[in-house]
């Protein structure tokens, strides 16, 4: 048979003192506090109340009040029963009062800014403020108010506007009748599409008022460039050509000889009254025709001047200081010169 002595010989290391009013527990031989019935002492050691879960502190059959234990599971910590045994009431022994605030730590670092809180409620309307000056009553529908000629540019009463236009109350603006005149308009501003029915690249404004294609229905012109103070020759062999243009290109026609030399077919070749009409175009500013002639030939034909009464000559037509040079066809074998 073999006996355990090491528990015995623990017991044996304590001292245990009892009397009929307490018990002590210790290393050191002293009594119990009169006070205590269990006093235990030790400074490297404590006490061990009975552990267990939340379900077997409830499975205690009949705890006595003030029954103590320490349970582990949940709300872990030390229990004990404020009831009676019949009806147990297990109170968890919190922490106590608490005490006073320390000091103030060190501002920890900032935190992640959250999310944004839902938008608050409208406050309520505020007070209406001080009336403005606002603007002058007009006189009439129509007015315009503008702001002073000088700062700080306040806006002015109420004004008509005058001159060419008028304005009306609901902002339409009107070009007064017969306003757009002719100092008004930029020259070569106005396209065809603006002119009335009937005009177009191959008509001209009759004296009239109404527009016409040239007789013969030809409607062609000729351009060609002339040189100031030198010889141009230009040779006409399409009968449809009515206008022969001499574009100088910005040169100025002075004193010195410019000549115009212009052969044209016959003149039955065109219908009777056919019109054909040679000009000067791109000249320079303080240009003089004075030097400038014309030498028209054409063959079989007779060239009459109606304006100098000049017979009929076989030869040239020589005009001088002139711009422009119309000729008109019997239809036959004459030309006229009528300006």
């Amino acid at each position: 048979m073999k006996f355990k002595f090491l528990p015995l010989i623990s017991l044996l290391s304590l001292s245990f003192y009892a009397s009929a009013q307490n018990v002590a527990i210790n290393t050191d031989g002293s009594t119990a506090n009169s006070s205590s019935m269990l006093d235990i002492k030790s400074t490297t050691k404590g006490v061990l109340i009975p552990r267990m879960t939340a379900a077997q502190k409830t499975a205690i059959t009949t705890p006595a009040t003030g029954l103590l234990v320490f349970q582990t599971d949940g709300s872990s910590g030390f229990y004990y029963n404020s009831g009676t045994p019949a009806i147990p009431s297990w109170q968890f022994i919190s922490t106590g009062a608490t005490g006073p605030q320390g000091p103030i730590g060190a501002t920890g670092a900032t935190g992640a800014t959250g999310a944004t809180g839902p938008v608050g409620a409208t406050g309520s309307k505020g007070d209406k403020g001080d009336p403005g000056d606002g603007f002058s009553n007009g006189t009439s529908g129509g007015q315009m108010i503008l702001t002073m000629a000088t700062a700080p540019f306040a806006p002015g009463v109420p004004v008509t506007m005058t001159g060419d236009a008028t304005l009306a109350a609901s902002g339409a603006l009107t070009i007064g009748a017969n306003k757009i005149t002719t100092t008004k308009i930029a020259d070569n501003a106005v396209t065809i599409a603006k002119l009335p029915t009937g005009a177009t690249s191959t008509t001209y404004l009759r004296g009239d008022g109404t527009w016409a294609t040239p007789s013969g229905g030809g409607s062609g012109i000729s351009v060609t460039s002339g040189t100031a103070g030198g010889t141009a020759n230009i040779n006409i062999t399409n009968t449809n050509i009515r206008y022969i243009l001499v574009n100088f290109n910005g040169g100025v026609l002075s004193t010195t000889a410019t000549n115009i030399n212009i052969s044209i077919p016959s003149a039955n070749s065109y219908p009777e009254g056919t019109v054909l009409t040679f000009t000067l175009t791109g000249t320079g500013a303080g240009t003089s025709t004075s030097a400038t002639f014309y030498n028209i030939s054409s063959t079989t034909s007779t060239f009459y001047n109606i304006n100098s009464n000049t017979q009929g000559t076989s030869g040239p037509l020589v005009v001088s200081g002139a711009s422009t040079v119309r000729l008109v066809s019997d239809g036959g074998s004459n030309w006229y010169r009528f300006n």
